[in-house]
């Protein structure tokens, strides 16, 4: 009796087994065999960089002839000059008749050779231009008498009179062969024509002022 109990056990718990085997390798069929799904997946569409070719706002405005740009500018500078060079000019024939004075520079107190010089360019905007004629003589360009223009500096060398040393002097070309000059002692600011034997004797250096 008890042996055939066993055996009933026995064949029970090896149907039992036998169903949960099958049961497992259903699953693991099921899920081994399992197809990926390869279909092809929609990507988003990456925003197109810009054509090189694409025109663009600059490329279309047209910019101004360097030529142009430059022509203008030479004709305003010229412009410039010219009128800077009438105004030296007006300045020192306002100034004929005014007294020679030793060491000043001014219309009320009186100009001496240098102080002229001084005044005039000062009054046009030359604001750093020395007040001796030896270094009134180094602030512009060196030019020859060919090549003088109104407002330019002529400068000359001569002997004192009395003492016969050395001397410097200078003035402001008008034009037309014409220079206002601060002379000497007893003298008055005054015009000279430098085309004279004694000017073209004296001269020594002419200054551009522009």
């Amino acid at each position: 009796m008890k042996k055939s109990l066993v055996t009933l056990l026995i064949m029970a718990l090896a149907v039992t087994t036998a169903a949960l085997m099958s049961g497992c390798g259903s699953d693991t069929t099921s899920s081994d065999n399992t197809t990926p799904d390869t279909s092809p997946t929609t990507q988003e569409s990456k925003p197109s960089e810009p054509s090189s070719q694409q025109t663009t706002v600059s490329d279309t405005v047209s910019a101004p002839e360097s030529s142009d740009v430059t022509e203008s500018s030479n004709e305003s500078s010229d412009t410039t000059v010219t009128d800077l060079r009438s105004q030296i000019v007006a300045t020192a024939e306002a100034l004929v008749g005014i007294d020679y004075v030793s060491g000043m520079a001014s219309p009320e107190q009186g100009f001496d050779n240098s102080g002229l010089i001084y005044y005039v360019l000062r009054e046009n905007g030359f604001i750093n231009c020395p007040r001796n004629t030896a270094a009134q003589k180094e602030m512009g360009t060196s030019i020859g008498l060919d090549e003088i223009r109104e407002g330019d500096l002529l400068f000359f060398a001569d002997k004192d009179s009395e003492t016969g040393e050395a001397i410097e002097f200078g003035g402001i070309y008008i034009g037309n062969g014409k220079l206002i000059y601060s002379p000497y002692p007893g003298e008055k600011v005054k015009f000279a024509d430098i085309n004279s034997t004694y000017w073209q004797n004296s001269f020594s250096i002419a200054i551009s002022i522009a």
